[in-house]
């Protein structure tokens, strides 16, 4: 029997009853059920938020947990790169006044798409409701979703001559605190110095004392060097992987640029020398060798035949990628530690620490804050008009903000997206002049080279997109579209499940003249686009269904809840009718007389109509009315 069979049996069971148990069925029915709906209805949403909680927060344990440890939603990065179809002029040439006449030119090579994997490892549960954990990403090369080989040529800038060409500059970089470079735990790091200068001094006085040649150990050991322990460990002036080497290199690197700048004039020279007869402004390699593959360093392998010359040198690392040391390490992200929302489901996912630190201290003030969700996890968002993402790509936070919604397989989510103040200079919105750092440039790009080891290395919306006008106008063949080139995330806001991601960015180095470089003393300054990347998720249909059921609960919850207070209302309605109906039988004669007055027969009772079923009361006056007929008709037969 179903619901709406059992709930007409029991109508028609208390209908048998007699009016007063009818009347105290009903309305104590109501009263019950009407006030409990209302109640239940008005806390549905906390019951549902602390049930969702209870799924959602972050334990070994919970619903969460599995989908978190290894995304299961399927994940696809897009590389294209620039072919730089004019760079031959920049090697063939080093005439100031032809290079200066020369707009670098460009062509869009790809997408070549590569299926990525995330998996968390080396998980710690803390007492402060976080997790500390370290991230493994890989990538393998989709062919059947790319648009292009692996084996394609492409034509770039020297990354690598750029890169190791930019200490030599006359003037001095801005030094940083090395501290973080080589710290596992705080009990290591080197004691806080008072002032900028005090750190510079620091450093130049940490570099090893017996000979320059120990300037070109592009490397140190595989453990990292602690200055309280190891004051005179080896200085990394190389940067092998000089964009994205990852935290392993961050332990073995002490950046010597000022020292070299200022003190060291020959080997400015010998740099010069060495770039001028290994080097290039632009090499031609595989898109699969600047992926993933990398490629071999000629200057590094001159080096090493060096060794037995230079002493202590040691140059672990001999070839370049952009992707090269991250793809399948453990280490290149950092150490996170964000929170589990167990306590709170508002910080589910939202950093905490990054390399132990509250602070990265490649920006100034906030905006070197570590804030944010990594974007794998997300608290809800329903109340939210910002939302931040964390990236160890650039060592700091990106504000996205809503602005309205998106819809994916019938599921309706936020859809924040970063605008023009994420790469703004200051001039338009005040607040990001914190990230302004090294270089004086337009708005539209952001200088990441102090997150990148001192190369000359600036992030952007692919093909400038946002950016000031003049990036666009000092080369050719880009054509920026909102389309393709924005960046957003779409979240659905009661469970801050992950919709849709297309994280976009371009890389881009600067090209500038160095006049104690032969090879770039006349190159023109201009911002060379090396590639762009977009990281695409989708909601996997499998999912899909999760996320709907669990959304139905919440409305079908309410709609039960109020439904069994209408019920009440239903109950109320219905007593009220029946009591009603009775007093309107009340003022009717309670007696049954004869047509010519006289009282009933004597053994005839007056029963009171309240104390009477309504299917009673209708027999009994059915056969008294047939009594009455009979006894008339026998009456007028007499006469």
């Amino acid at each position: 029997m179903d619901g709406r069979g059992l709930s007409v049996t029991l109508f028609v069971l208390v209908m048998t009853l007699s009016v007063r148990a009818q009347r105290a069925w009903l309305f104590g029915c109501g009263l019950a059920l009407f006030p409990l709906g209302v109640a239940l209805a008005g806390c549905w949403s906390l019951i549902f938020s602390k049930i969702l909680s209870s799924q959602l927060g972050l334990t070994p344990h919970s619903t969460s947990y599995d989908m978190w440890k290894e995304t299961p939603v399927p994940m696809y990065m897009e590389f294209y790169l620039f072919n730089w179809t004019n760079g031959y002029i920049f090697n063939s040439s080093t005439d100031k006044a032809t290079l200066a006449r020369t707009k670098p030119s460009f062509e869009q090579l790809g997408p070549y798409v590569f299926r990525e994997h995330h998996v968390r490892v080396n998980m710690t549960w803390n007492n402060n409701a976080t997790v500390t954990f370290r991230q493994i990403r890989t990538w393998k090369f989709v062919q059947e979703r790319s648009n292009g080989t692996l084996s394609d040529n492409v034509t770039t800038i020297n990354t690598i001559a750029l890169g190791r060409a930019r200490p030599c500059q006359s003037r001095t970089l801005r030094a940083r605190p090395i501290a973080r470079h080589h710290t596992r735990s705080p009990g290591r790091r080197p004691k806080p110095h008072p002032s900028a200068n005090a750190i510079t001094s620091w450093q130049l006085n940490s570099l090893p004392q017996q000979s320059p040649t120990h300037f070109w150990a592009a490397a140190s050991d595989p453990e990292p060097t602690d200055p309280q322990t190891s004051p005179r460990g080896r200085v990394a002036v190389w940067s092998n992987t000089l964009l994205f080497c990852g935290l392993d290199c961050q332990r073995r690197e002490i950046r010597a640029a000022s020292y070299m700048a200022r003190d060291k004039p020959m080997l400015r020279i010998f740099v010069s020398g060495i770039l001028e007869g290994l080097g290039s402004v632009v090499v031609t390699k595989t898109s699969g060798q600047l992926l993933l593959e990398g490629y071999e360093d000629p200057i590094l392998d001159t080096l090493k035949n060096f060794r037995s010359l230079l002493k202590n040198i040691n140059i672990p690392f001999t070839k370049f990628g952009w992707f090269s040391e991250r793809n399948n390490s453990a280490s290149y992200d950092g150490l996170f530690n964000m929170y589990t929302g167990t306590d709170d489901l508002s910080k589910l996912g939202m950093m905490y620490s990054w390399n132990y630190e509250h602070q990265s201290h490649y920006y100034n003030e906030s905006c070197g804050l570590v804030r944010g969700t990594t974007g794998e996890i997300c608290a809800p968002v329903k109340d939210m008009a910002t939302l931040d993402l964390f990236s160890s790509d650039i060592c700091g936070s990106l504000t996205l903000k809503k602005v309205g919604e998106l819809e994916t397989m019938g599921i309706t989510g936020s859809k924040f997206e970063a605008d023009a103040s994420i790469f703004d200079n200051g001039t338009l919105y005040p607040s990001q002049t914190c990230y302004t750092t090294g270089e004086s440039v337009y708005s539209g790009v952001m200088n990441i080279s102090t997150c990148k080891w001192g190369a000359p290395a600036f992030i952007s919306y692919p093909h400038f997109y946002l950016a000031d006008k003049s990036y666009l106008d000092a080369v050719e063949g880009l054509s920026p579209s909102s389309k393709d080139h924005s960046f957003y995330f779409a979240v659905e806001p009661e469970m801050g499940v992950p919709l849709q991601v297309r994280a976009r960015m371009q890389i881009n180095i600067l090209l500038q003249p160095i006049p104690d470089i032969t090879l770039l003393k006349n190159v023109p300054r201009v911002f060379i686009p090396c590639m762009w990347f977009s990281q695409n998720a989708d909601l996997d249909q499998s999912l899909a269904p999760t996320v709907k059921n669990t959304l139905l609960a919440k409305w079908v919850g309410s709609a039960t809840l109020l439904g069994l207070a209408s019920l009440g209302v239903l109950f109320l309605f219905i007593g009220l009718i029946v009591t009603v109906r009775e007093n309107w039988r009340a003022e009717d004669t309670d007696t049954l007389v004869n047509t010519d007055g006289t009282p009933p027969a004597s053994g005839v009772k007056n029963v009171p109509q309240s104390d009477v079923s309504p299917l009673m009361s209708r027999q009994d006056s059915s056969l008294r009315s047939s009594d009455l007929r009979t006894e008339q008709r026998a009456r007028d037969g007499t006469s």
